[in-house]
């Protein structure tokens, strides 16, 4: 079980919240006015196929932390090639379970320490029904979100948990795609 940071939880809340009745909330529910508590560490994404997840938004700690603008940038650019297909496989099943994801993971600091970080993503329905965005936040475990210096893209390091979030139609078992 995953224990979520008052950011994650205010999102969640929040994604509740505006889904009313229906299994995914529709993206224009999360409007600015709704998600301002959290809009510095927002993330909204699209989903463009296996290849192709695009930053649509980032919030102002997001750009600040990661040291670059992220809109339209590939969130894949930013993994590592040894775990590339599973990272698109599990961000797929997010928009077509559809299933929240929650990370745990460190990042590497200014200082050269491994600082800890959660991100939760949660689908949105488009106008057509479609799941191809993902809300997002990324907070700090038990620390500021300090910017750190960069010599590349950010990579995260390490992931320290991984979990599905149900959202009513169960989870998938494992991170891997089926054989």
């Amino acid at each position: 079980m995953v224990e979520l940071t008052a950011t994650s939880e205010r999102l969640m809340a929040l994604w509740l919240e505006a889904r009313d009745d229906a299994l995914v909330p529709h993206r224009k529910a999360m409007t600015p006015d709704r998600l301002k508590s959290i809009l510095p560490y927002l993330m909204v994404l699209e989903w463009e196929g296996d290849q192709r997840l695009l930053f649509r938004l980032a919030g102002t700690q997001v750009v600040d932390g990661f040291g670059l603008e992220l809109r339209g940038r590939n969130l894949f650019d930013f993994a590592h090639a040894d775990n590339l297909d599973a990272q698109r496989w599990v961000m797929s099943r997010v928009c077509t379970r559809p299933q929240g994801l929650c990370i745990d993971a460190q990042f590497p600091g200014r200082d050269g320490r491994l600082q800890d970080y959660q991100i939760l993503y949660l689908p949105l329905a488009e106008d057509d029904g479609e799941r191809r965005r993902i809300i997002s936040v990324i907070s700090a475990v038990n620390r500021s979100y300090d910017r750190y210096e960069l010599d590349g893209p950010a990579r995260i390091t390490e992931y320290t948990q991984t979990a599905y979030v149900d959202l009513g139609v169960g989870i998938d078992d494992g991170f891997e795609p089926p054989a």
